[in-house]
């Protein structure tokens, strides 16, 4: 995928850095990133074409069918950027916190949809590695800015940088689940009630700021900036901007079922 080229299409439609990071949920820093070294993220991409599909631009108009099944594959993503700077599966394992197991099943194609924490895992791990190849070849950039553009590209990164890396860290995560435990901060649901052994000690760990959102210099507090939550009420969260509170949700399950003790109060079974 071309993505200087696809970015043009974006600027001849007016749609602006600001624009894409509202649609992608990231700062505009990201956007900036995304475009100075020509890489997007699949399922970032893949949230970028649906948004553009719906708006009546379809891409495919633009560029060959295997160039955006090649822009939606992680696997192929990855092992271009992992090649690129020469990276090896174990040398971006201790840059990531991953295992090198779950790094060569997504470079493999056997993990086609890596986890939501993997994802950020590996991005932050790309954009280190990128920004630290930057600032010693700062004429790799793809974008023809002037040198105090690239700088302040290079700060801003290295700061989005900063706060992922100390919010991904394990130590954070690990923090956080002592804190909380491992049930459900919205519903109470308990993995290792349902699913018994295969589901001890497993949860998705919330922020409840998203990281795009953050102030300059804020770093993420485990006590106070994360919450252990279950996948179903951490993908409701997501799906209004602003994000939803975990006491906003709780409200709207208590009204759910309120509702629906209502409706079976009346009889009503939703047959016709």
């Amino acid at each position: 995928m071309d993505v200087q080229k696809l970015f043009k299409i974006l600027d001849d439609r007016g749609i602006t850095q600001s624009d894409i990071a509202h649609i992608l949920d990231v700062s505009s820093t990201s956007v900036y990133y995304y475009r100075s070294v020509g890489t997007i993220p699949p399922h970032r991409f893949k949230t970028l074409h649906i948004w553009l599909r719906t708006h009546g631009i379809d891409l495919l108009d633009h560029f060959p069918k295997s160039d955006i099944l090649a822009a939606e594959s992680y696997g192929t993503w990855f092992r271009k950027e992992l090649d690129q700077f020469r990276v090896s599966s174990e040398e971006f394992a201790q840059i990531s916190d991953l295992r090198v197991p779950t790094l060569d099943r997504i470079l493999s194609g056997v993990t086609q949809s890596p986890h939501r924490e993997t994802r950020d895992a590996i991005e932050a791990g790309i954009e280190e590695v990128t920004v630290e190849h930057l600032h010693d070849h700062p004429e790799d950039a793809l974008t023809p800015a002037i040198e105090a553009e690239v700088i302040q590209f290079l700060e801003g990164v290295a700061q989005k940088l900063w706060i992922t890396r100390y919010e991904r860290n394990p130590k954070s995560r690990k923090e956080c689940l002592a804190l909380y435990g491992y049930k459900c901060s919205v519903c109470g649901f308990d993995f290792e009630k349902t699913y018994g052994e295969i589901g001890k000690h497993y949860i998705e760990v919330h922020h409840l700021i998203p990281l795009s959102k953050y102030e300059e210099g804020r770093a993420v507090n485990p006590e106070h900036d994360l919450r252990p939550v279950c996948s179903n009420c951490h993908s409701i969260i997501h799906r209004r901007d602003p994000i939803y509170s975990i006491e906003e949700l709780q409200q709207e399950i208590a009204n759910a079922v309120l509702s629906s003790t209502a409706i079976k109060d009346e009889g009503y079974t939703g047959l016709a």
